[in-house]
């Protein structure tokens, strides 16, 4: 987890008067100052991955995941590549897990209740994910994979750019993830954002709506603590919805182009 937090990392450590202050992107700068209360010196560390980095692919809404592949400075000869991001794209790409006794597969069972029924990781982090996002809390799952340094430059070698590279491989499914873990993030709604809807909705007679790339289950729950859902609201149709729903509802995308 510490590894996956420094080397995929756009966030810097800057040094105050007495202190090293993370900077930059606001989860970056939560993630990094989590590693600092946990005592690991990231002032220190973040410096190792400095001439290492081999490619990245920055975060995007569009993808809901960043990734980087570096140099391991542990690890002679290996190429580790780390992956965060929205927790069902990452559980996409995992057949295995880090679990309590080493690498598990996440279809394997992880516990067996009083009737016998198993749980299994993915239906364990799924459940976990859907409970911390109706909080809300905004989750964010880590993954990383290894390759040798031979078999990553005989791969880069075939494109433009490693970066070309490492973004063809993870989109094309062609790498296999271990997932490490995740976080759950709060995002805190601001003090004057329900009045500012009640004003919206009521005074000037608009209709507010809320458009968001976070789970629809912390979408949601926002949504209802800034006023945007009512109690009335709940349960409609068209209430909620993901992207694919409301094209659909609208009749589909069309170019004039």
């Amino acid at each position: 987890m510490k590894d996956s937090i420094l080397y995929n990392c756009s966030a810097t450590v800057e040094m105050g008067e007495t202190t090293f202050a993370p900077a930059g992107n606001g989860t970056e700068v939560g993630l990094l100052s989590f590693l600092q209360e946990a005592d690991i010196p990231i002032h220190i560390l973040i410096q190792r991955k400095q001439g290492r980095v081999k490619a990245t692919i920055p975060f995007s809404s569009r993808l809901k995941y960043s990734a980087v592949a570096v140099e391991h400075p542990d690890r002679p000869g290996q190429i580790a590549i780390y992956i965060k991001g929205a927790p069902e794209i990452i559980m996409g790409m995992c057949p295995q897990a880090l679990g309590e006794t080493g690498i598990i597969n996440v279809e394997d069972p992880i516990r067996e209740d009083p009737n016998g029924a198993t749980t299994t990781y993915r239906e364990d982090f799924e459940q976990k994910v859907h409970r911390l996002a109706g909080q809300p809390l905004r989750v964010l799952a880590c993954a990383y994979t290894e390759l040798h340094q031979s078999e990553w430059q005989a791969q880069a070698d075939q494109y433009p750019s490693a970066s070309h590279c490492l973004n063809d491989l993870v989109t094309a499914g062609r790498l296999q993830f271990i997932m490490i873990g995740a976080f759950a993030l709060r995002d805190r709604v601001r003090a004057n954002v329900r009045s500012a809807v009640r004003f919206a909705r009521d005074d000037a007679q608009m209709t507010v709506r809320m458009l968001s790339g976070d789970h629809i289950e912390t979408a949601t729950a926002v949504a209802r603590q800034a006023g945007i859902i009512s109690s009335a609201d709940r349960g409609g149709t068209y209430t909620v919805m993901h992207a694919d729903q409301f094209e659909a509802a609208c009749g589909g995308l069309h170019s004039n182009g």
